[in-house]
């Protein structure tokens, strides 16, 4: 089975969808350990860099990558910190996408 790195985010035919807390919690454990699932309807990290210029850098990575999954994620910049949550309002809870998502996100903040 590929890493949900390798995997792409696909159209959410279904609002069923939703994934269940077992589900959560095996996609959770592929993810960086800084990733909080919020009610299971949320996946929330914090990225620190060293300046503000690295930070910037990052959010534009996330921005090529949101678009190119057509994935869109919440960021928040703040000087050298960026907050990137992520949800899926079609299945009012947590999906496949939002993990394969956070999984590339991960791949792109090293």
């Amino acid at each position: 089975m590929p890493h949900l790195s390798e995997k792409n985010c696909k159209i959410v035919d279904e609002p069923g969808e939703v994934l269940q807390a077992n589900d959560i919690s095996h996609y959770m454990a592929q993810l960086h350990k800084s990733w909080s699932s919020q009610e299971e309807k949320v996946l929330e990290r914090e990225f620190n860099f060293p300046n503000h210029e690295k930070a910037v850098e990052f959010v534009n990575r996330v921005s090529d990558l949101a678009s190119s999954q057509e994935k869109y994620p919440e960021v928040r910049l703040s000087y050298a910190s960026v907050n990137v949550r992520i949800g899926s309002s079609e299945v009012e809870g947590l999906h496949e996408n939002d993990f394969i998502l956070a999984a590339k996100i991960d791949r792109k903040s090293n």
